[in-house]
């Protein structure tokens, strides 16, 4: 069944239940999403999926350091995939063994707008995923309610670490993937730093951790508030560049500030114009922009459409005839409203997909995820009920149907010996005649002495009712003779 939106995973608790969660309800996206990542690696650069978790492995020391919660988050997402930690972190260091093979990934478009320039006076942040096609079906929302942290909502794929979101201190974010040649073979990958900014309580501290120490590569990050502050952070590995935002902020894949420039690669047509159409776009339409507004401006096609894809257009399409590693498309978008803390987010491009609404109230979806589970546990325990009294049920009657079996065996194993005696009997008497005939003769006894009885009693009973005669017969007196 294709999925027409991105589906919703809910999870709460440590980060390792959260990354359990994940793994448990995103399996199989993240079974297809590492086959997909070690089959590409090896078809367009000849690695193995071996050598690419073995190069992993030199980030670990500076995340262990760094971001030790996070990496509870991917033990917890191996634990619930299936997949080995190993694997997970690889996924997550990906630009990283990008860059260490020279392949430069331009991804994804960031525009935020303040209150002030907004139609409805609201705060919003967009964001365009452009990224791998092949990465399209492994996408899904995240609500997330970490232990000790803000709870956010968020987009992401697979494996990855949920980086572009909302969270409940009103604090959104978006980052981009910077084609730089200033980039470290160890240090904290750009994806772990991304997925930090969410737990940020204020934008400072959300700078804070966007331009921490040790980084291994560079990004940018978009970052805004429900208050409509706004700050564009470009880093690198070494270096980095805060621009304070008043009434909107756009950004690409490459640096705009005059401190970083430096590390742009030569030639980025494609972010260049891409920047440029953006800036145009928002910038025809300030104090007209709301939530409508944003889906159009994010589905721009620049001088293309999606039969014939402009490469610099904001909305992108994938060029079937490049090969896998540079079909990029944008695989979805996603509108933040942080004022009403309303999210929508599209799977696939936003020029023909619908977009769905997720309102941020996270406590209010998990109290309504937790009474549904409750639901479901008294079904269960009510089912279960239902089956033990069935069970009971069914034992009472065995029991009875036994005990009557018993009985009935008593009552023909009684009749068996009743027989037995009577045959025994008979046969007595069969075996000796004589003694048949003294009990015949006893009997006529009995019955001659009892007739005698009877003719006494008789005879007893006439005598005592006739009457005695006189002793003087001539004085009798005779009976008077009736009148005629």
């Amino acid at each position: 069944m294709v999925e027409r939106f991105l589906p919703l995973v809910h999870a709460k608790g440590t980060h390792f239940e959260i990354g359990n969660a994940i793994g448990e309800q995103c399996k199989k996206k993240i079974e297809d999403q590492i086959d997909f990542y070690s089959h590409l690696l090896k078809e367009e650069f000849g690695m193995s999926w071996k050598k690419a978790v073995s190069t992993a492995k030199k980030y670990l020391p500076a995340c262990e350091k760094a971001v030790p919660e996070l990496l509870e988050e991917l033990r917890g997402m191996a634990a619930g995939s299936g997949r080995t930690f190993e694997e997970l972190f690889a996924i997550n260091c990906f630009e990283e063994i990008m860059f260490e093979l020279s392949h430069k990934k331009n991804a994804c478009t960031g525009v935020a707008i303040s209150s002030e320039y907004a139609k409805d006076k609201c705060v919003y942040l967009a964001h365009n995923e452009d990224w791998l096609s092949g990465d399209k079906g492994h996408q899904f929302m995240i609500r997330a309610s970490p232990v000790g942290e803000p709870e956010f909502i968020a987009i992401t794929y697979g494996a990855v670490l949920p980086t572009t979101g909302l969270n409940s201190e009103g604090i959104a974010h978006s980052s981009n993937s910077q084609g730089h040649v200033d980039f470290k073979e160890v240090g904290v990958p750009c994806m772990f730093i991304s997925r930090k900014i969410l737990s940020s309580k204020t934008v400072e501290e959300a700078i804070g951790f966007a331009t921490m120490q040790d980084r291994a590569s560079g990004t940018n990050h978009l970052i805004v508030d429900d208050k409509g502050a706004m700050c564009t952070i470009e880093t690198s590995a070494n270096e980095h560049n805060i621009t304070r935002n008043r009434k909107y902020a756009i950004h690409s894949n490459h640096y705009i500030s005059q401190k970083m420039e430096k590390y742009n690669f030569a030639e980025d047509k494609d972010s260049l114009k891409r920047y440029s159409l953006g800036k145009s776009l928002v910038s025809k339409e300030l104090k007209n922009i709301d939530y409508p507004v944003l889906k159009v401006i994010m589905s721009n096609h620049g001088e293309g459409d999606e039969l014939q894809p402009d490469p610099y257009a904001l909305c992108q399409h994938a060029n079937r005839a490049y090969t896998p590693m540079d079909q990029d498309e944008t695989i979805s978008s996603i509108i933040i409203n942080l004022t009403t803390r309303t999210v929508w987010a599209c799977k696939g491009s936003p020029c023909k997909n619908n977009f769905k609404e997720y309102k941020f109230d996270i406590k209010e979806e998990v109290k309504k995820e937790e009474t549904k589970e409750e639901k479901k546990e008294e079904k269960k325990e009510a089912k279960e009920e239902k089956e033990q009294k069935k069970e009971t049920k069914q034992e009472e009657k065995k029991e009875e149907d036994k005990e009557e079996e018993e009985a009935k065996k008593m009552y023909w194993t009684a009749v068996s010996k009743l027989k037995a005696i009577a045959a025994k009997k008979k046969a007595t008497a069969a075996k000796c005649p004589a003694c048949g005939e003294e009990k015949k003769e006893a009997v006529k006894e009995i019955a001659k002495e009892k007739q005698k009885e009877e003719v006494n009693e008789e005879k007893k009973e006439t005598k005592e009712s006739k009457p005695e005669k006189s002793e003087n017969p001539e004085k009798s007196e005779k009976p008077e003779k009736s009148e005629k």
